[in-house]
């Protein structure tokens, strides 16, 4: 009951305070960003487990990340470690407080009802990219976390318009130790149901992997078959 007392309470205080944060300087927002994921997770109980530090990867460089999507938590997760830009389906534009930290985080909204609006957000995407990183989650759609789905590819053209190298990155999500698809946001589950599911939850554990970059050298087809064999292979890899 606390829990679900404190979270309500904290997305209401977030709600109130989030116009003022928007007009911080960057510098500012990303700090003021990093500490709200932070808090989030520890009112949720989740603990952060990675192979590296992602800040000491990207402080001195621009990257497109990529990462498999499980949960709306995903870009919490991400954020708590070090905030980055995204790049989301359009209808998160209409999420309650999840689009309040799009807002405040830059996010990139992508609508692939036809090509031409898919080519603007690549062009919009690799303009970002020559000064931030962006994260993109090229399966189009959230999973069970036991499985990667085929990657979409056209985004991955923004890293080579933008000559930055792809760094990909695994996300699970475990319960003692065990993988599990409890914090996973999929099918026809709301988000007030998935949070609801969540914060019944104890002793979660978000595993974040990141891998061995690849160099945007190639064609984007080429790209994609790479970051998803490297990161699928890591989501699967405890489960074969």
């Amino acid at each position: 009951m606390i829990k679900f007392l404190l979270i309500f309470f904290y997305l209401f205080a977030t709600l109130l305070v989030s116009p003022f944060i928007y007009f911080f300087y960057r510098a500012l927002r990303i700090k003021v960003i990093k500490k709200w994921s932070l808090l989030i997770l520890k009112i949720l109980n989740i603990n952060l487990s990675t192979n590296i530090n992602l800040y000491d990867v990207i402080k001195d460089d621009r990257f497109l990340i990529v990462s498999n999507h499980v949960s709306w938590l995903d870009i919490i997760v991400l954020n708590a470690i070090h905030p980055v830009s995204f790049v989301a389906k359009s209808d998160i534009k209409h999420w309650p407080f999840i689009n309040l930290l799009c807002a405040i985080s830059e996010t990139i909204f992508i609508d692939r009802s036809s090509p031409a609006k898919v080519k603007k957000v690549i062009v919009q995407v690799s303009e970002n990219l020559a000064q931030k990183n962006v994260c993109i989650f090229p399966e189009g759609t959230s999973t069970d976390g036991f499985d990667v789905l085929p990657f979409k590819s056209n985004l991955f053209e923004s890293a080579i318009m933008a000559n930055v190298s792809i760094l990909p990155i695994a996300i699970s999500y475990y319960i003692d130790n065990k993988k599990t698809a409890a914090c996973s946001y999929y099918g026809d589950m709301s988000i007030l149901e998935s949070l609801i599911s969540i914060l019944k939850l104890n002793r979660i554990t978000v595993k974040i992997e990141v891998l061995n970059r690849i160099k945007s050298n190639r064609e984007r087809k080429i790209l994609s078959s790479l970051a998803y064999q490297m990161i699928q292979s890591e989501v699967t890899r405890e489960i074969r």
